[in-house]
């Protein structure tokens, strides 16, 4: 009886004192793998199911394609709404183009968009997730947020500017 009460006592000094328990996001902060940052999100989807890109598109994006020359910045936040629908997308496309993680880096940053290496202060990151592509290590476009039209278009149209 002396612990139903000490628990019945402590919950009331909970609820009293305006403790509660949050399920947050944790923040990731810093350069991560796909896999690491899948490993510690928490998100409730990676997969990006249904999220559909056509063939044609892979193809045409693919024939533009410099993996010699071109890179990948993506800057992204685990605890935003919009990076958990956006990122995914992202990588399923580098998945589908073949875009290996040698050629992205993908960073973590906080809210208030930094991270330890201070690339997103570099960049001038303010919204997430943002994506860079670098060509010859300059900068040649970014889709911030979201895209204008889809993620492939959009990058397509920064790929082909020669």
């Amino acid at each position: 009886m002396k612990i139903f009460l000490l628990f019945l006592l402590f919950g009331i000094i909970a609820c009293s004192s305006g403790i509660e328990q949050k399920l947050e996001k944790p923040v990731i902060i810093g350069n991560f793998s796909w896999n690491e940052w899948k490993n510690h999100a928490k998100w409730k989807s990676y997969s990006a199911d249904n999220y559909f890109i056509p063939n044609e598109k892979i193809e045409l994006i693919r024939s533009f394609l410099d993996l010699q020359n071109e890179k990948f910045l993506i800057f992204s936040g685990s605890w935003c709404g919009d990076s958990e629908s956006e990122l995914p997308k992202i990588i399923k496309i580098f998945d589908s183009l073949g875009i290996s993680s040698v050629n992205y880096n993908l960073y973590g940053v906080d809210r208030e968009k930094r991270e330890p290496e201070g690339i997103a202060e570099q960049y001038k990151i303010e919204k997430v997730p943002t994506l860079i592509v670098l060509r010859n290590g300059t900068e040649i476009g970014r889709i911030i947020e979201f895209p204008q039209n889809t993620w492939e278009d959009d990058i397509f149209l920064i790929i082909s500017k020669k």
